[in-house]
């Protein structure tokens, strides 16, 4: 079923006039059979293309819509229970991931509890991995900007997500790359070099082969590029960050609102760090200006957290001062 981008971005009440979502009201029973499960499956594989350039408060209601139309009709016939709660705990991730950008951190949480008994319940080891590897991120202190959190914890479902993919006779490699490129993030947090460069070099040599299937994180090398910056600010390699950085920001898709603004301020950090201040505060405003665009609540804590750790020493500086009247709007 095909489904335009405008739809996506109309939200519940347009999907619900084109008669893909039925409202509450109407309490409209599906036939749920094997083309209502292909339909549904296909509205998900939309939904999981905008999460890179949708806003998450607009992407929100109709992945929302979504997930509620497919839990009403669980579990479904016998023959498609197993496929219909897959499609379910993809719904399920899509909304808890959302609801993690909008620092709704409570509801997220038992979004990803959802999606992984649904997983659990498919047999899906695939979907599985995913959960783990998103759900990383709640316990992580860098993956949605500095703030308290626990890299071994994280590292803990990273590893349990590479092993659940691990167990599946053909992976998909944008999996790995997943899974490798998050846990290398965690493993520079804890100071682990020499396991960045490892997971790092794998993740590059899966982007090389082709995959389908529905997934968070780098797609392409530029993408990559973002996360491989973010490891080395973490290791303190400023010089080297900036440069990738800058690097990945340039070439960059456009339409990466939100990603972009995390991509500047990581590179604002490595400058602020390195005491190069005029410039760190104009990454840092520009991330802010994205940020705001793609209504970006884990960013905007990003840039938050770059100003309170890294500039505190030039709190009077000019760019500093100007850098704080916009945070303060």
């Amino acid at each position: 079923m095909p489904i335009l981008a405008g739809v996506l971005l109309a939200g519940v009440d347009r999907w619900r006039r084109l008669g893909v979502l039925p409202s509450v009201e109407e309490k409209i029973a599906p036939t749920v059979d094997a083309r209502f499960v292909a339909d549904m499956e296909g509205i998900t594989r939309s939904l999981f293309a905008g999460w890179y350039t949708i806003a998450s408060g607009n992407l929100l209601p109709a992945a929302s819509g979504h997930f509620v139309m497919l839990r009403s009709v669980l579990p479904g016939p016998t023959s498609l229970s197993h496929s219909l709660a897959s499609v379910t705990g993809h719904a399920a991730l899509l909304v808890g991931h959302t609801m993690l950008k909008l620092d709704r951190r409570g509801e997220a949480f038992a979004q990803f509890a959802l999606a992984e008994f649904l997983a659990r319940e498919a047999g899906d080891e695939i979907l599985r991995a995913v959960v783990l590897a998103t759900r990383a991120a709640m316990y992580s202190p860098v993956a949605l900007g500095h703030r308290e959190g626990d890299s071994a914890h994280a590292l803990a479902h990273l590893d349990e997500a590479a092993t659940a993919a691990g167990h599946q006779i053909q992976t998909p490699s944008r999996l790995r790359v997943t899974v490798l490129a998050r846990r290398a993030e965690e493993r520079a947090a804890a100071g682990d070099a020499t396991g960045v460069v490892r997971d790092l070099e794998a993740a590059h040599e899966s982007l090389a082969i082709p995959s389908e299937g529905i997934y968070f994180g780098p797609r392409n090398e530029v993408e990559l590029g973002a996360l491989r910056g973010a490891c080395e600010l973490l290791l303190g390699q400023h010089r080297q960050a900036v440069t990738t950085l800058h690097a990945t920001a340039e070439r960059m898709d456009p339409s990466l609102v939100a990603w972009r603004a995390a991509v500047l301020a990581d590179q604002g950090a490595a400058l602020a760090r390195m005491g190069q201040v005029d410039e760190a505060c104009g990454r840092l405003s520009a991330a802010l200006d994205l940020a705001r665009q793609a209504a970006a609540a884990d960013h905007l804590h990003r840039i938050r957290g770059v100003r309170e750790r890294d500039l505190v020493r030039w709190g009077d500086a000019a760019p500093v001062r100007q850098l704080d009247e916009q945070l303060a709007l």
